[in-house]
């Protein structure tokens, strides 16, 4: 059976029974597809920004956990989220959810993945499903 949650909903472990995407529970959504406008979106729902731009090597945080966003330049946006096993995981569109890159190899770090056809990393964020508005 496959999954027809949004990779947003499965990054934020945010239920909504519909094809989430950033920006909706703001009401305000990006106007491009690139870092800067889908990052602060996903501010604006509720995501927690990292001051730093490279993963966090630590455990998951005390609340929530960790996503990242990454980006195929004009193109389209994806997220990964950091499992309780250290893993990284993620939803390619309607599929089922994987914890291998692009070239089937666990992923440890994103920075370090083979994330194809994505290009940029943007950054990580905190995710506390309780504390996320999406739509």
């Amino acid at each position: 059976m496959v999954d027809f949650i949004s990779r947003y909903n499965y990054a934020t472990d945010v239920r909504t029974d519909t094809f989430a995407q950033p920006g909706a529970g703001s009401g305000k959504y990006p106007n491009n597809t690139d870092c800067n406008d889908v990052w602060e979106a996903s501010i604006r729902d509720g995501l927690i920004p990292l001051e730093s731009k490279k993963c966090p090597e630590m455990e998951q945080p005390e609340v929530g956990h960790y996503v990242s966003l990454v980006i195929w330049p004009s193109m389209d946006f994806h997220w990964y989220r950091k499992d309780l096993e250290g893993y990284w995981s993620h939803k390619p569109g309607s599929t089922k959810v994987k914890d291998v890159d692009a070239s089937q190899n666990k992923i440890l770090n994103p920075d370090k993945a083979d994330i194809k056809p994505y290009t940029e990393i943007c950054g990580y964020y905190i995710a506390i499903p309780s504390k996320i508005t999406i739509k």
